[in-house]
């Protein structure tokens, strides 16, 4: 599977869930969003029956504390000193964002009954080794509410880069090349959509190449 936006080690996106890096690779909290290439992920929040996707709702946000110049999926900007640049671009699975300065990313998915927000993480602070924590019962809808399980998207920027995720559906392993992407499948019983039964909180992922895993 190809990634719909431009988009060059491993990176699974899970949209409001909180992923440890256990490999012991630790940055300074204060370094650790701030860098200058980034592989932002979407995860594409469902939508209620009906409910339209605005042509704008796709948004990168790039802040820095320099006078920057980055690219966003293709977009040159330019940023400011102690401001930030929202831009908006095409649904896509992940977004290659550069720049010559040091600069800090976030996505936001803008929708009527659902959406998403999400700070990324610079390629060069991702590890190999992480233990999710999900927030397993998205709500979504407008009058009649909807409700979702986990998702996970799995990005690679390296050939041959496999990764192994253990969890409530076993084992599952992900093999991809330099700029693939797919979501990862979990056989979860949707009937417990809102019971402990689909919570995936505590899989954990081992790469062979680094990474970063986030999502929801």
């Amino acid at each position: 599977m190809k990634p719909s936006c431009s988009a060059p080690a491993f990176l699974a996106a899970l949209a409001t869930a909180l992923m440890l890096n256990v490999s012991g690779q630790l940055f300074a909290q204060g370094m650790l969003h701030e860098g200058q290439h980034f592989l932002a992920g979407f995860l594409h929040p469902d939508r209620a029956p009906g409910e339209p996707l605005a042509k704008d709702a796709y948004r990168i946000i790039v802040a820095s504390r320099y006078a920057a110049q980055a690219v966003v999926a293709g977009k040159v900007v330019s940023i400011q000193p102690n401001t930030s640049v929202e831009v908006v671009i095409d649904s896509c699975n992940v977004a290659l964002v550069t720049s010559d300065k040091p600069v800090t990313v976030s996505t936001r998915i803008l929708m009527q009954g659902n959406g998403e927000q999400a700070v990324q993480i610079p390629t060069f602070a991702w590890g190999t080794r992480y233990r999710a924590f999900a927030w397993w019962t998205d709500r979504y809808g407008l009058d009649t509410k909807h409700y979702a399980t986990a998702k996970r998207l799995v990005i690679a920027r390296e050939n041959n880069t496999v990764v192994k995720i253990t969890g409530k559906s076993g084992l599952l392993e992900v093999k991809l090349n330099a700029g693939e992407c797919g979501y990862v499948p979990f056989l979860l019983d949707t009937a417990y959509v809102r019971g402990i039964e689909s919570d995936i909180t505590g899989e954990y992922f081992n790469a062979n190449k680094p990474g970063i895993v986030t999502g929801k």
